[in-house]
């Protein structure tokens, strides 16, 4: 949300679960941050704290959804990228120095990884994932290249040739600090 000198914040609803009780925000402006998939940000507390404030429908399936799924406990955050969570583990394994004792689950998950590299097509980002997206394509990219793949760069940086892209990374260039870094 715009601040009065020109600064953009995360907005309110994705702290909803950490407001007072008393908090009744409008209706409109919690569920104008729903999902697709009838989240607030990804997030099962928020979406949660909007089913309660709000009764949307949409919220209340995404979190019968998503306790069938994970069962007793749930993830902060959901959907999860099962093939990011591997390559982070990957990445952390090399950054320890552990790689060498994880030799053929390291190869299985590259190989893994660029079979999805190549096959899968470039889907259209959602502005709301693109931190995330370009973070986890950074990291595929880096370890690829670094595991002997050959592997075109089109894919990292397919967003330097959209303009509302890098409109909305200029905006909102606090939550690419991580994206950027990688």
């Amino acid at each position: 949300e715009e601040t009065s000198c020109g600064g953009h914040h995360h907005p309110l609803p994705l702290y909803l679960e950490s407001l007072p009780s008393v908090y009744q925000g409008k209706h409109e402006d919690i569920l104008k941050h729903k999902r697709e998939d009838g989240s607030l940000f990804h997030s099962p507390s928020a979406t949660a704290c909007a089913f309660m404030i709000t009764g949307d429908r949409d919220c209340k399936q995404y979190l019968e959804a998503l306790v069938q799924r994970c069962g007793r406990g749930v993830p902060p955050t959901y959907p999860v990228d099962q093939d990011l969570i591997k390559l982070c583990l990957v990445d952390h394994l090399m950054q320890l120095g552990c790689d060498e004792h994880f030799t053929n689950q390291i190869g299985d998950v590259m190989d893994n990884l660029y079979w999805n590299w190549e096959t899968k097509g470039l889907e259209p980002s959602k502005m709301h994932d693109l931190p995330l997206q370009i973070f986890g394509d950074s990291l595929a990219f880096q370890h690829l290249r670094r595991h002997g793949y050959r592997i075109s760069p089109e894919r990292f940086c397919r967003f330097m040739r959209e303009p509302q892209m890098l409109l909305y990374m200029e905006e909102n260039y606090q939550d690419f600090f991580g994206a950027m870094y990688a």
